[in-house]
């Protein structure tokens, strides 16, 4: 996959997504690819529009929820979730920023049913968030190894002309 994870989020949490979470998973070794949804889609067009194909591009998806998230993003993702709920198994990460009341919950009754399914993390609450939230997320060691092998693979054909072993010396 071309991400690690996506990352969906309000922009009312942009300052926190860029001072908190793109240091410590992103930055910090071992790093992750993260696609993040206000920095790296495009803005012309809705996440419920781009949401499907992004998907597909990403091993994990982060939702970092508040009341923002639930009033903005949440409106405009439900349904592209809901059909990709139906394609395969859907199981997000929630990182919950606050606590929601059950009337914000009750104004949003197709994400309490994704909370039934979700890995859900208190960022407020948990000690070990970060800990936790690493181990829901790809080992970035595992994948930069894959990304490299990949990427040397591809190196390794030259003018259509396979070279199985591009150290030796062509000279006879």
């Amino acid at each position: 996959r071309l991400y690690d994870a996506f990352v969906g989020y309000s922009t009312k949490e942009e300052e926190f997504v860029q001072q908190i979470i793109v240091p410590q998973l992103e930055i910090e070794e071992p790093g992750l690819k993260l696609c993040l949804q206000h920095r790296d889609l495009p803005n012309t067009s809705s996440i419920a529009d781009t949401f499907p194909g992004v998907s597909q591009l990403c091993a994990k998806h982060v939702l970092i929820v508040s009341r923002s998230y639930l009033e903005t993003e949440w409106i405009q993702i439900k349904f592209a979730l809901q059909e990709l709920h139906k394609k395969i198994k859907f199981r997000p990460i929630i990182v919950m920023l606050e606590e929601l009341s059950s009337l914000d919950l009750a104004a949003a009754p197709e994400f309490n049913l994704l909370l039934k399914t979700a890995i859900v993390l208190n960022y407020w609450e948990e000690s070990s968030f970060w800990n936790k939230l690493r181990y829901y997320l790809p080992d970035s060691s595992k994948l930069k190894h894959r990304r490299y092998k990949k990427a040397y693979r591809r190196n390794v054909t030259l003018g259509g002309q396979n070279i199985s072993n591009p150290c030796a010396s062509t000279m006879g």
